[in-house]
């Protein structure tokens, strides 16, 4: 038995601590982010340059939110096993 909350809680904090490296190479990532919009026609080798980046910015938010919304339900599954678990211990 305490090996596999072992096993769980491990998988859970690798599970978060992939979060935590996506956040910040999510902060590196825009850093030097330069967020005007270029329409004149002067600027428009730069387009390509702009919309590629902001796909790439899309991508690593799609996973971020993703593996937040999948910690957070994995820890508190954890969190509810635990409890269950607790409260039948007490009450047989």
């Amino acid at each position: 038995m305490q090996t596999t909350w072992l096993i769980s809680i491990v998988a859970w904090l690798v599970l978060t601590a992939v979060l935590i490296a996506l956040a910040i190479y999510r902060r590196i990532l825009t850093r030097g982010e330069y967020d005007v919009l270029h329409i004149r026609e002067s600027e428009f080798p730069l387009v390509p340059q702009q919309a590629a980046f902001a796909r790439r910015v899309d991508t690593v938010d799609f996973w971020g939110k993703l593996l937040t919304a999948v910690s957070a339900g994995y820890g508190f599954a954890l969190v509810a096993i635990l409890f269950y678990q607790v409260w039948i211990q007490t009450n047989a």
